[in-house]
């Protein structure tokens, strides 16, 4: 019942680009598979993050293989395609680097294992089936975790979220060293773990999220604590100092617990009615901004709220699409608050001149507002340019150079779909006067120079 894409043939190319001209220098495909699993709407055939590493990239792409290239002659050194299982929705997990070995999770519906291969020939080193007893149904056996490696009385050890169960490995021989039950369902675990001060932190994601604290400094490690209320089943917590923070999944709940005890510090609510369209998962696109001793959020529906960091009070809140009309768009509001001095910079796409408004940061008094730009999926950036703070944004029209003081724009330059459907989403790169910005749907890559005397395209590739 799942939107799926399907496809006869899969290629994974890797591109090297020239950031000063645009020009593509290098083309290479990694990886071909016939017949590949289909993936879920919401995912790619590409979703892992690949790992650069002194002239080495390793690409690890679940049950369609993995690749080493090497960066300089951009020769293809080791393929190993020689592992599968049935992601059902796509690879999602991340690997990870830890000496000479590329460890990554395979947890299919129907065989769930970890793996290490050598970075240097591509061959297995070592593989460990997944040991706890897991739910009968196999569509409750998957998982899309990422490894960590932490050290646990003295030694590395891999912290391996996979469902119903965390595991800790020996990262050399991929011995397991212990394991923990949740407790509860969990399967289709998508939050990368958070570690410090001798705990992790993992989201059991779907259906009945929890987020589970485990105390590893223990001879066996042991579940401390489990919260069940207003945790998100896809994003992962954020640990500061002595106090760990997550956002629900409709947006409207910024929680703070203790991170040693799980003890409710502040919960900061606010209605919100969002509901996410074309099968995208609920909950915040933003990521939160925290300055000072205060948190920014900024929900799917465009609520903004300024919280205190120490009490959780909200300090002020607006609705962005009561006061400026601001839409939904298709898959909900996205841009991340961006703070420059005392203005909360945002691209909500209001009416009336208000496609992006700064808010006082103390307030959320309006300070200015400019353009009348739909909102994009993107978020904005400060960069120095002309030796002066801007602030890039890419709206769902294009590219925006604005001041930050009082909403004068510098430059604009139209970058967007030729059609209707456009998706306006990857975050501007500013590296040194040269501006980088990415559109999807056949668009391509924009890169403009700021010059003596304003700014120019340096070039368009689609």
């Amino acid at each position: 019942s799942q939107p799926l894409t399907v496809l006869s043939e899969v290629r994974i190319h890797a591109l090297c680009v020239d950031k000063s001209s645009g020009k593509i220098v290098k083309d290479i495909e990694l990886l071909k598979k016939e017949a590949p699993q289909w993936v879920h709407k919401t995912n790619s055939y590409a979703s892992p993050t690949p790992i650069l590493e002194a002239g080495k990239l390793y690409c690890q792409n679940g049950s369609y293989g993995t690749a080493c290239l090497d960066t300089q002659s951009g020769k293809v050194l080791w393929t190993n395609q020689d592992l599968w299982v049935m992601h059902e929705n796509g690879p999602g997990g991340s690997p990870i680097l830890w000496n000479d070995l590329l460890i990554f999770h395979m947890d299919g519906s129907d065989r769930q294992f970890i793996a290490a291969l050598d970075k240097r020939t591509g061959r297995l080193a070592w593989q460990t089936r997944r040991s706890g007893e897991m739910n009968s149904n196999s569509q409750l056996k998957k998982a899309y975790g990422t490894p960590v490696v932490t050290k646990v009385h003295g030694r590395d050890v891999v912290i391996s979220p996979a469902a119903d169960w965390l595991y800790g490995y020996d990262p050399a021989s991929g011995e397991e060293l212990w394991k923990v039950e949740y407790g509860t369902l969990g399967f289709s675990i998508v939050p990368k773990p958070v570690v410090g001060d001798g705990m992790v932190y993992i989201g059991t994601s779907f259906m009945r999220p929890q987020l589970i604290a485990f105390d590893i400094t223990k001879a066996k490690p042991e579940i401390a604590w489990a919260s069940k209320r207003s945790v998100p089943a896809v994003s992962s917590p954020i640990l500061v100092g002595k106090e760990i923070y997550f956002v629900s999944d409709s947006g409207g709940i910024v929680t703070c617990l203790d991170a040693k005890t799980g003890k409710t510090l502040w919960e900061n609510n606010y209605a919100s009615s969002f509901v996410a369209g074309y099968g995208s998962a609920a909950g915040p696109r933003a990521t939160p901004a925290i300055v000072g001793d205060r948190v920014y959020t900024m929900g799917g529906q465009g609520i903004v709220v300024c919280t205190d960091f120490a009490t959780g009070k909200t300090v002020w809140k607006v609705d962005t699409q009561k006061s400026y009309r601001a839409s939904d768009g298709f898959f909900g509001m996205a841009c991340s608050p961006l703070v420059e001095g005392n203005a909360v910079l945002l691209n909500i796409g209001g009416e009336a001149g208000a496609g992006i408004v700064a808010l006082d940061k103390n307030s959320g008094k309006l300070l200015w507002k400019t353009l009348d730009d739909e909102a994009s999926y993107s978020s904005p950036v400060m960069a120095k340019l002309h030796g002066k703070r801007r602030a890039v944004f890419f709206t769902r029209t294009g590219l925006a150079v604005v001041d930050p003081a009082n909403g004068k724009i510098d430059f604009q330059n139209r970058w967007r779909a030729r059609i209707q459907a456009s998706v306006n989403a990857a975050t501007p790169l500013v590296v040194g006067e040269l501006i980088f910005v990415t559109s999807s749907y056949n668009t391509g890559a924009l890169v403009v120079k700021a010059a003596a005397g304003g700014y120019k395209a340096a070039w368009s590739n689609d």
